[in-house]
């Protein structure tokens, strides 16, 4: 999944199962940061002026996802096709619109494939986090989550996250 300030995306690839399990191992299970920017610093990166050592949360690289090699290699390696391109809620949060984008694969997985594992790459750390953790520090990205709820439930979807960097 992608966004920018503008649209948001996902695109897809099918894994073999067995590769499917292995890779849900290497996922992230620990949530790390599921808080928003707050207004100066979003005006900041709307405008490509905010440091990238600004955004990330944390006082040390501990605090924050870094990209595998192996998650480089399937990003670069795989070819993937466009599932859907949609334009941004007007004023979204980018990383609102990386959780909106989150949303919608789930909702294609539910409907495609119910009680399977769907794994997901970001490279939004505060979305990955909140997807994580099940919950967020924000209002609108729990309500994207509270949203995800009976998907998930219904369809017994089972999400896996993973960050690499854009």
């Amino acid at each position: 999944v992608d966004a920018s300030s503008k649209k948001a995306a996902h695109v897809s690839h099918s894994v073999p199962t067995v590769l499917g399990k292995e890779l849900q191992r290497h996922a992230v299970n620990r949530g790390r940061w599921a808080r928003l920017l707050g207004p100066h610093a979003r005006w900041k990166r709307s405008h490509d002026l905010l440091a990238e050592e600004e955004e990330l949360p944390g006082d040390s690289v501990s605090d924050q996802y870094h990209s595998s090699c192996l998650w480089k290699g399937i990003v670069r390696g795989l070819p993937f096709k466009v599932d859907r391109i949609f334009a941004n809620p007007h004023g979204a949060h980018i990383n609102v619109s990386e959780s909106l984008s989150w949303a919608s694969v789930l909702e294609q997985e539910a409907a495609a494939r119910p009680n399977s594992h769907v794994i997901i790459g970001t490279d939004s750390q505060v979305s990955l986090a909140v997807h994580v953790k099940g919950r967020a520090g924000s209002p609108p990205l729990n309500a994207i989550l509270i949203t995800e709820l009976p998907t998930c439930l219904g369809a017994n979807i089972r999400e896996h996250g993973f960050f690499c960097k854009s």
